[in-house]
C-alpha cells in the first residue's frame, strides 16, 4: 500500500511537472530582476575576487619557474606539473586521500544522518533549535582551537590512551604511528562537520510528508524499511550534497596535520594537497610549482565530484 502510494505520487509529480513546463513563462518585471541581482551580487563579487580571479591567474603562473620574491621567472611549460605528479609527495598524497576517504566519508555521513534523525524526532521547536545551534558551533571553530583540544584527548597520557593500554596492553601513538595517524584526524574533522551536515539533512527530512510514513506503517513497514524506501530516496539530492562535501574535504585539510604531526608526518602519512601548496609557496617560495599543485588538486576534486554524482545521484 505504502509503496504503491509512492509510485502513484511519483507519476502524479511527473505529470504535474510536464504541465508546468508547457505553460507559457511570464517574463520577470524590471523590479524583480533588480531585486534578484541585488541579492546575488555580494556572492558574485566575492566569487570573482576570491575564487574566479585567483583560479584563472594561477594557470599562466603554473607554466613558469617563478619565485615569490621575483628572483626568477623562467617559462618551463608543463614541467611543474610533471615534477609534481612524478614526485613521492604526490604518490603519498593520493594514498592518503584514499585512506582518508575510507575513514572519514562513512563516519561523517553516518553520524550526520543519525544526528539529523534524532533532531527530527524532537517536536519542541525551541529545544530542537537549541540542539541545532549547539551542534553547528563546532563548524565555526577554527582548526587551531579544536586541534589543541583533540591533542589532549589523543595524548599518550590521556584517559583514552591509558584505557586502551589497560585493555590491550599496547600504547598507541595517535600522531606518531604512520598507520593510524589519519584516523584521529578523520574523527576530528567528522566531529567538526557532523552538525553542519546534519542541519542540511534535517532541512530536507523535515519536509517529508507524514502521510508517507503513516501509509508505510499501515502497510507493515518497519523503521529500517521506511528509512531506506522513503527517507533516503526523497532526500537523495541533499544526500548528494553531503557526499560531495565529504569527498572534497580532503582537498581542504591543512591545520590539523600541520599542527599535530609536524606538517604531514610521520613519513608523509598525513600529507595533503594544502600542505604541499604551503611547502612550495611559503617554504620554497616557488609560486609556479605552488600554482601547479593547486590546479592538480582542483582537477582531482572536480573528478571526484563527477564520480560521486554518477554513483549517488538518481531520480526519485
Amino acid at each position: 500500500m505504502a509503496f504503491k502510494f509512492m509510485v502513484d505520487f511519483k507519476e502524479k509529480s511527473k505529470n504535474y511537472l510536464e504541465k508546468v513546463e508547457r505553460r507559457p513563462r511570464e517574463k520577470p518585471t524590471l523590479k524583480l530582476s533588480v531585486i534578484g541581482w541585488m541579492l546575488v551580487l555580494p556572492y558574485v563579487v566575492w566569487s570573482l575576487i576570491f575564487w574566479i580571479y585567483p583560479t584563472v591567474a594561477s594557470i599562466p603562473i603554473s607554466l613558469f619557474d617563478a619565485s615569490i620574491i621575483g628572483t626568477k621567472n623562467k617559462f618551463v611549460g608543463f614541467q611543474n606539473f610533471i615534477i609534481f605528479i612524478t614526485s613521492i609527495e604526490f604518490r603519498m598524497i593520493m594514498y592518503n586521500m584514499i585512506r582518508f576517504w575510507i575513514m572519514y566519508i562513512p563516519l561523517a555521513i553516518c553520524l550526520s544522518m543519525i544526528v539529523a534523525l534524532m533532531l527530527d524526532i524532537i517536536k519542541n521547536t525551541k529545544l530542537r533549535a537549541l540542539f541545532a545551534i549547539a551542534l553547528f558551533i563546532p563548524n565555526l571553530t577554527s582548526s587551531i582551537s579544536y586541534s589543541v583540544i583533540f591533542s589532549k584527548i589523543f595524548n599518550p597520557n590521556s584517559f583514552l590512551s591509558r584505557a586502551i593500554y589497560t585493555i590491550s596492553g599496547k600504547e598507541i601513538g595517535w600522531f606518531s604511528d604512520p598507520g593510524i595517524v589519519l584516523f584521529p584526524i578523520a574523527i576530528m574533522i567528522a566531529w567538526k562537520s557532523c552538525g553542519y551536515y546534519a542541519l542540511i539533512l534535517l532541512a530536507n527530512i523535515s519536509t517529508i510528508p507524514k502521510s508517507y510514513h503513516e501509509a508505510a506503517v499501515m502497510d507493515g513497514a518497519g523503521p529500517l524499511a521506511r528509512f531506506f524506501k522513503i527517507t533516503l530516496p526523497v532526500i537523495n539530492p541533499t544526500f548528494l550534497i553531503i557526499a560531495i562535501y565529504s569527498v572534497t574535504t580532503f582537498f581542504l585539510i591543512f591545520g590539523e596535520p600541520y599542527l599535530l604531526t609536524g606538517g604531514g608526518g610521520p613519513m608523509f602519512a598525513s600529507y595533503t594537497f594544502k600542505l604541499e601548496q604551503f611547502h612550495q609557496l611559503y617554504e620554497r617560495l616557488a609560486v609556479g610549482m605552488g600554482a601547479a599543485v593547486s590546479i592538480v588538486a582542483g582537477l582531482f576534486a572536480y573528478a571526484a565530484v563527477l564520480v560521486v554524482k554518477k554513483l549517488v545521484a538518481k531520480e526519485v
